[in-house]
């Protein structure tokens, strides 16, 4: 797939995407920084709290990490990201923590954190040039 020309993306290895959750689109029309040497997946600050809110995530203010309950893990949706024509599948498994590792990020052992996170900014859409 090509570079992105959107700027801040433009800057680093960004290409455009779209990505859902379930059956949520969080964000359509966007560019993306790929960066393989960040721990967590992070979203847009907006797109970020809807993720939280579809996902039913508590904020635990120790850690400052988002978790959610054995029930809601259960019921937890894919996380989508669509790039070029084809689409990358974060299963439910692939974003929380490994929960043997929570003792690494001060977490509760009992606990079940989400693997995403968030960035410093809102997101934006691409204005057609």
């Amino acid at each position: 797939v090509g570079i992105t020309s959107t700027s801040p993306a433009s800057n680093f290895w960004g290409v455009d995407a779209s990505v859902s959750y379930g059956s949520h689109c969080l964000l359509s029309g966007n560019a993306g920084i790929v960066d393989s040497g960040t721990t967590l997946t992070l979203l847009a600050s907006d797109k970020f709290a809807d993720y939280i809110y579809e996902t039913g995530a508590q904020y635990d203010s120790y850690n400052q990490m988002y978790y959610i309950s054995q029930d809601q893990f259960a019921a937890l949706s894919n996380l989508d990201f669509n790039i070029g024509s084809r689409t990358y599948t974060m299963i439910p498994d692939a974003q929380i923590w490994p929960r043997r590792l929570n003792y690494l990020i001060n977490g509760d052992a009992n606990k079940i954190y989400l693997a995403i996170g968030s960035v410093s900014f809102n997101s934006f859409v691409r204005m057609p040039r």
